[in-house]
Order: C-alpha cells, then sequence, then structure tokens
C-alpha cells in the first residue's frame, strides 16, 4: 500500500494559511494539509512527538 502524501504547511500567519488552502483547492489536491504554526510544532510534528504523539 503506497502512504498518502502529505504537505505540512509550516506558517503563522493565518491569511496566509488560507490563501495556501485555498490553492490547494484549487488545483483540487485530495490529501490533508496539516498546519504547524511554528518550527517546534513542525519538528513536533515530522517527528511524532509533542501534541503529534499520537499520530
Amino acid at each position: 500500500m503506497t502512504p498518502t502524501p502529505v504537505i505540512l504547511i509550516v506558517e503563522d500567519d493565518e491569511s496566509d494559511i488560507i490563501f495556501l488552502k485555498r490553492a490547494f483547492r484549487k488545483i483540487e489536491y485530495p490529501h490533508p494539509l496539516p498546519v504547524a504554526e511554528t518550527g517546534r510544532r513542525a519538528v513536533d510534528y515530522l517527528s511524532g512527538t509533542g501534541d503529534y504523539a499520537d499520530r
């Protein structure tokens, strides 16, 4: 089974997050777009620690 591709958005500006999600919707990107608001949260997401330990 091929894993689902994930694009992690690392951005702290809410309007930029909305813009990026809108752009991905426009191209009909079918996969989740998780958001990390800080570099630390991005590292936690990628390593599966902190708030993301259960994924």
